[in-house]
């Protein structure tokens, strides 16, 4: 379905507010800053779903508004739900593409970027030429620079200076397995590779403050229950917001117009309207689904200059029909796809 939350398992109460329980996958609960423990609340479960199953396959790309009664975390919590879904794929993360990156700026002759190898942190590499044994990396500010060589096999102990690692070392993976895998339940769980890569294909914006307001904001929701609990930042991976070294989320930061790493994401949840205006004509996410969350508080100016830039979409992409019903209260959607 283009723009509709499946609900097959709604016999179980999932979009009504419920425990998020499946098997021995045990209970997920919701919590916002310092109140008490709850059922996951519907409209928060709704923009899990949402996420989770807008990354099903489709051939047009697709446009989506998400008008909410307030400000929340709709953004962060679709994001999450996009998450989900890839941690799923077998396939779904960047190995491949890294070692890509590196061989490109190799035959580049581009010197600007430095690698770092996981057993030598303290070393720096730049990525000097390619010939048949791999790609040639070569140390700098030393006396004696050493060269070494990558290849696709062993392109995940390497990372680009500042940016997450491809993957952790052997046996390790993200923390919190149990609460992503209880998330949506009735579906497959988290491959355990996934758990351990970094993955390009979702695209958090901020919103126009920035990444500091985001994160603030996304540190004060929590999954779990009592005795063990974890921040929305967290979950989400944000390689500036999370313990760990990997990350599965890009992020872009609206207040400075960029992204935190490259990457080509697949879909792109803007946070707010005014985030929506910044990226929907930017070249870097012409080829990707964008999903905007923005709350009906905005003043009237803003809100006539969203319905002008949908007027002008609709020159190109059609509206996409939902049933009312698969709404929870208090939230309007708007999807649209490409002709």
């Amino acid at each position: 379905m283009a723009s509709t939350v499946h609900r097959t398992n709604d016999e179980k109460g999932l979009l009504h507010g419920t425990h998020l329980v499946d098997g021995d996958r045990g209970v997920v609960q919701y919590k916002e800053g310092d109140g008490s423990w709850i059922d996951v609340p519907a409209w928060a479960q709704f923009l899990i779903e949402l996420g989770y199953y807008w990354s099903g396959e489709h051939a047009r790309r697709r446009i989506a508004l998400i008008s909410l009664p307030c400000q929340s975390t709709g953004a962060g919590l679709i994001a999450l739900g996009l998450l989900r879904n890839r941690m799923e794929r077998p396939g779904a993360d960047d190995l491949s593409r890294h070692f890509n990156r590196i061989s490109e700026l190799a035959s580049d002759g581009d010197r600007r970027l430095r690698l770092v190898h996981r057993s030598r942190p303290r070393q720096r590499y730049v990525p000097w030429h390619v010939d048949a044994d791999g790609v040639w990396v070569r140390q700098i500010n030393v006396d004696n620079p050493v060269s070494r060589t990558i290849a696709a096999s062993t392109a995940a102990e390497w990372h680009f200076e500042a940016e997450p690692q491809m993957q952790l070392a052997a046996g390790a993976v993200i923390s919190h397995r149990q609460i992503y895998d209880a998330m949506i339940p009735g579906q497959a769980v988290c491959l355990t590779e996934n758990l351990s890569r970094s993955d390009s294909a979702i695209c958090l914006a901020t919103e126009v403050l920035g990444e500091a307001a985001a994160q603030e904001k996304y540190t004060s929701t929590f999954f779990g229950d009592e005795r063990h609990s974890v921040s929305l930042a967290e979950l989400l991976t944000v390689h500036a917001w999370s313990s760990t070294v990997t990350s599965r989320v890009l992020l872009w930061n609206a207040r400075l117009n960029r992204m935190d790493r490259a990457g080509t994401p697949h879909v792109v949840v803007a946070d707010g309207h005014a985030c929506f205006q910044r990226i929907i004509n930017r070249e870097e996410f012409q080829s990707a689904d964008i999903v905007c969350v923005f709350h009906r508080l905005i003043d009237r100016t803003a809100l006539e200059e969203l319905g002008a830039k949908i007027g002008d979409l609709r020159q190109w992409y059609e509206d996409v029909p939902m049933a009312a019903e698969t709404l929870p209260n208090g939230i309007s959607m708007l999807t649209l796809a490409r002709l």
